[in-house]
């Protein structure tokens, strides 16, 4: 065999080999994804169950006296949980442990890194925490076209991906506020349908 036979041999291996690990890490996000948006249902029914038990005993002793005040109050409590089920969201995410929090973040670059002078931004706590396994893992997968840029960013956690046009924002808060924009109208049906 000539070399380059050789070499396109080994180009069509590579390129169907690469194919073959982004579909597979795309089914694992995609997986992953799932069993987060399962906890988080999980942990709203029962955050549910418990404030409304307590407000419905609250509701009682109030109906004759004060039953528009209990209204209100009802209302401001569910608004409240979808608050609070998002919040502790974002806070179980920044508190995982710093291997599965590697994965997650590359999961994320996979997913969004083009692979052309990108810059990857992380805040402070995390640059000092993982940094040198994700360069590790960015020059593995990207080469030295995608970089690790030492300039922190405001976020809690994630990273933010700057191209030469495009800029992915795959901060934890967006990755939550997203989320959220997409449960939120599900989640209020059954707090809010369930008569007050």
């Amino acid at each position: 065999m000539s070399i380059e036979k050789v070499q396109e041999r080994i180009i069509t291996i590579a390129k169907e080999k690469a194919s073959q690990l982004i579909a597979e890490e795309e089914k694992k996000i995609s997986l992953d994804r799932e069993v987060f948006l399962e906890g988080v249902r999980r942990e709203f029914i029962n955050i549910k169950e418990k404030r409304l038990a307590e407000l419905e005993m609250e509701f009682k002793r109030k109906v004759d006296k004060e039953h528009l005040k209990t209204d209100r109050e009802i209302l401001f409590t569910k608004t409240a949980i979808l608050n609070d089920v998002f919040e502790n969201a974002l806070n179980t995410l920044v508190s995982i442990s710093a291997d599965v929090y590697l994965n997650f973040l590359k999961k994320l670059l996979l997913r969004d890194v083009i692979k052309e002078g990108c810059e990857i931004f992380l805040n402070k706590n995390d640059y000092e925490r993982v940094c040198k396994e994700l360069m590790r893992f960015v020059e593995s997968k990207f080469g030295k076209n995608v970089s690790l840029n030492k300039t922190t960013v405001d976020i809690k956690g994630g990273c933010i991906i700057k191209g030469k046009e495009v800029e992915f924002d795959d901060s934890i808060e967006s990755i939550v506020t997203d989320l959220r924009d997409k449960l939120e109208v599900e989640l209020s049906k059954e707090l809010f349908e369930e008569g007050l």
